[in-house]
């Protein structure tokens, strides 16, 4: 896979090269998803917990303006940062439904990936890997 470079709502790049060394759990995402903002605290709990370990991402596979992303960040109380700019990264994972979770290990491959939400699940899988 290609390496990738994408912008948070901050205006910071975020590149795959600045992840290796941590597991990333990413969620890919889009605004008015509502499955998607279910899995916020979820993810803000892991994000916290295993902070030395995990950096959580949300990437918007629609390509929203950025405004528009900033307000969903904060609506939703993510406390994780939110990448824009995410369409062509999500096809190349063949991702095409929101929320579609991934964990990429140390060396930024793909070690497991769940459509859909459980309740749960994620933190369940998680502990597996670290």
């Amino acid at each position: 896979m290609d390496e990738w470079s994408l912008t948070s709502i901050e205006n910071k790049e975020v590149s795959q090269n600045d992840l290796k060394g941590k597991f990333t759990l990413i969620e890919f995402m889009f605004v008015g998803c509502g499955v998607c903002v279910q899995a916020i605290p979820e993810l803000n709990t892991l994000q916290e917990t295993y902070k030395n370990q995990l950096e959580v991402l949300s990437i918007d596979f629609q390509n929203s303006k950025l405004e528009t992303l900033k307000k969903y960040h904060s609506k939703t109380n993510a406390k994780f940062q939110t990448l824009s700019g995410g369409k062509d990264l999500a096809d190349k994972y063949g991702i095409n439904m929101g929320p579609t979770f991934l964990l990429l290990d140390k060396d930024s491959k793909v070690v497991w990936l769940q459509r859909g939400l459980v309740e749960g699940g994620i933190t369940k899988e998680i502990k597996k890997f670290l």
